[in-house]
Protein backbone atom coordinates (compact mmCIF):
# COMPACT_ATOMS: atom_id res chain seq x y z
CA UNK A 1 0.00 0.00 0.00
CA UNK A 2 1.08 3.13 -0.83
CA UNK A 3 0.26 6.94 0.94
CA UNK A 4 0.41 9.80 -1.81
CA UNK A 5 -0.50 12.77 -1.13
CA UNK A 6 -2.41 15.50 -2.49
CA UNK A 7 -1.59 19.44 -2.25
CA UNK A 8 -2.78 22.93 -1.96
CA UNK A 9 -0.06 25.81 -1.74
CA UNK A 10 -0.81 28.75 0.99
CA UNK A 11 -0.20 32.02 -0.42
CA UNK A 12 3.52 31.83 1.04
CA UNK A 13 4.10 28.59 -0.94
CA UNK A 14 5.99 27.51 2.35
CA UNK A 15 3.13 25.28 3.72
CA UNK A 16 -0.09 23.20 2.37
CA UNK A 17 -3.52 24.77 3.18
CA UNK A 18 -4.69 21.27 2.30
CA UNK A 19 -3.72 17.67 1.81
CA UNK A 20 -5.67 14.34 0.44
CA UNK A 21 -3.62 11.28 2.73
CA UNK A 22 -4.97 7.70 1.27
CA UNK A 23 -5.51 4.41 3.27
CA UNK A 24 -6.55 1.24 2.22
CA UNK A 25 -8.02 -2.12 4.58
CA UNK A 26 -4.38 -2.35 6.19
CA UNK A 27 -4.12 1.24 7.53
CA UNK A 28 -7.73 2.56 7.81
CA UNK A 29 -7.98 1.39 11.08
CA UNK A 30 -5.35 2.62 12.53
CA UNK A 31 -5.71 5.66 11.20
CA UNK A 32 -9.19 6.21 12.79
CA UNK A 33 -7.97 4.41 15.89
CA UNK A 34 -5.02 6.00 16.12
CA UNK A 35 -6.56 9.33 15.02
CA UNK A 36 -3.16 9.98 12.72
CA UNK A 37 -2.32 10.29 9.09
CA UNK A 38 0.95 8.72 8.44
CA UNK A 39 3.13 8.89 5.17
CA UNK A 40 6.56 7.26 4.05
CA UNK A 41 10.20 8.13 5.62
CA UNK A 42 10.81 9.93 2.02
CA UNK A 43 7.87 12.50 2.31
CA UNK A 44 9.61 14.50 5.39
CA UNK A 45 9.83 17.38 3.35
CA UNK A 46 6.37 17.52 2.78
CA UNK A 47 5.35 16.73 6.75
CA UNK A 48 6.66 19.36 7.33
CA UNK A 49 4.60 21.82 5.16
CA UNK A 50 1.82 20.50 6.87
CA UNK A 51 0.86 22.69 10.08
CA UNK A 52 -2.09 22.95 12.34
CA UNK A 53 -5.68 23.95 10.82
CA UNK A 54 -4.33 22.69 7.17
CA UNK A 55 -7.38 20.98 5.40
CA UNK A 56 -7.28 16.84 5.40
CA UNK A 57 -9.13 14.51 3.64
CA UNK A 58 -8.44 10.53 4.03
CA UNK A 59 -9.35 8.55 0.68
CA UNK A 60 -9.96 5.11 1.14
CA UNK A 61 -8.24 3.29 -2.09
CA UNK A 62 -10.09 0.04 -0.95
CA UNK A 63 -13.85 1.14 -0.56
CA UNK A 64 -13.06 4.38 -2.79
CA UNK A 65 -14.99 6.56 -0.08
CA UNK A 66 -12.84 9.96 0.65
CA UNK A 67 -13.47 10.48 4.81
CA UNK A 68 -13.01 14.12 5.38
CA UNK A 69 -13.03 17.37 5.80
CA UNK A 70 -10.52 16.75 8.96
CA UNK A 71 -8.27 19.75 9.96
CA UNK A 72 -4.73 19.16 11.27
CA UNK A 73 -4.47 19.38 14.87
CA UNK A 74 -0.52 19.31 15.00
CA UNK A 75 2.02 20.24 12.55
CA UNK A 76 3.09 17.19 9.88
CA UNK A 77 6.05 15.80 12.22
CA UNK A 78 8.47 13.01 12.46
CA UNK A 79 7.43 9.55 14.82
CA UNK A 80 4.52 11.19 16.37
CA UNK A 81 3.47 7.77 17.42
CA UNK A 82 6.24 5.91 16.47
CA UNK A 83 4.67 2.50 16.50
CA UNK A 84 1.66 3.10 14.41
CA UNK A 85 1.26 1.14 11.39
CA UNK A 86 2.70 -1.73 13.07
CA UNK A 87 -0.45 -3.98 11.44
CA UNK A 88 -0.20 -3.50 7.93
CA UNK A 89 3.64 -4.13 8.24
CA UNK A 90 4.33 -0.94 7.26
CA UNK A 91 6.59 2.21 8.73
CA UNK A 92 4.84 5.29 8.15
CA UNK A 93 6.82 8.16 10.20
CA UNK A 94 5.57 11.22 8.68
CA UNK A 95 2.86 12.05 10.86
CA UNK A 96 0.01 14.61 11.38
CA UNK A 97 -2.88 14.53 13.63
CA UNK A 98 -6.18 15.29 12.87
CA UNK A 99 -9.42 15.74 15.11
CA UNK A 100 -11.93 12.77 13.92
CA UNK A 101 -15.05 14.93 13.08
CA UNK A 102 -16.53 15.14 9.74
CA UNK A 103 -18.08 18.41 8.64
Amino acid sequence: MNFRMGKAHSKEGSTYDGAIFLCNRLTRRECFEKKLFGLYAHCADFIQKVKVGATLFLYDTDQHKLHGVFEATSDGSMNIIPDAYVSSGKRYPCQVLPPYFNV
